[in-house]
């Protein structure tokens, strides 16, 4: 019951939060993040967590992409609360430099210069996030 009822203020707060424009919405995502942190939580919604399964089949069945590298670079994604920023953006249609450049150094990081290309790999699971999880918070009810 507490996941349908903070499911439901989070597609509220989305909304809100999409007409409220960058710097108001990158605060949300902040405090958002911080809050899971305190709360030990790994808040990633179910849907979100599908769409990011599904991403990841799709990098290891159709790139053939998926390397032992590539996989800690997708725990280290969750783990840092980068995927649920990147889900909840894809949810109210807007990408941010912070999160594009946020990924693109934890890229830097966990996989080092030449680990293929970070831009593209952002993209890529943007356009995912934004393909999965649209359709699911726009319907309604």
């Amino acid at each position: 019951m507490a996941g349908i009822a903070e499911a439901i203020l989070t597609k509220v707060i989305g909304t809100g939060v999409s007409r409220m424009g960058g710097m108001g919405f990158q605060k949300f995502l902040r405090i958002r993040k911080i809050d899971a942190a305190v709360r030990g939580a790994k808040s990633l919604d179910p849907a979100a967590q599908k769409a990011f399964g599904d991403f990841d089949t799709l990098i290891a069945s159709r790139y053939g992409e998926l390397t032992t590298e590539v996989d800690k670079f997708f725990r280290e994604l969750e783990s840092s609360g980068l995927i649920t920023i990147l889900a909840e953006e894809a949810i109210v249609k807007k990408r941010t430099d912070g999160t594009r450049n946020a990924f693109l150094q934890l890229h830097l990081a966990v996989l080092g210069d030449d680990a293929g290309d970070a831009k593209t790999m952002y993209e890529r699971l943007a356009t995912a996030f934004e393909t999965e999880l649209l359709p699911v918070w726009m319907t309604p009810g």
